[in-house]
């Protein structure tokens, strides 16, 4: 074991080694950078793992709820319809 350690490919302690993955080619920026706010993505997520059919069904009804607040004038209504989806 010491020859292993004097050749240096023992782990120097803490740690088990591990060797380097490299950097990212192309780094992610985070979602605030981006404008999105940690409740719009949480939003996203959940319509993202919704079937597809349950998805179109819940968007007609906001649509739905959308043109008739416009309609009306109610512009409150309106964006609280366009904005909860």
């Amino acid at each position: 074991m010491t020859a292993l350690r004097v050749q240096g490919k023992l782990a120097k302690g803490g740690q088990p080694y591990q060797k380097s993955t490299g950097v990212w080619e192309t780094p992610v920026a985070p979602l605030d950078t981006q404008g999105i706010d940690k409740n719009l993505a949480k939003a996203a997520r959940r319509y993202e793992a919704m079937p597809q059919e349950q998805f179109e069904e819940r968007l007609e009804k906001v649509r739905a709820r959308a043109q008739s607040a416009e309609r009306d004038g109610d512009l409150a209504g309106f964006c609280r319809c366009t904005a909860v989806m």
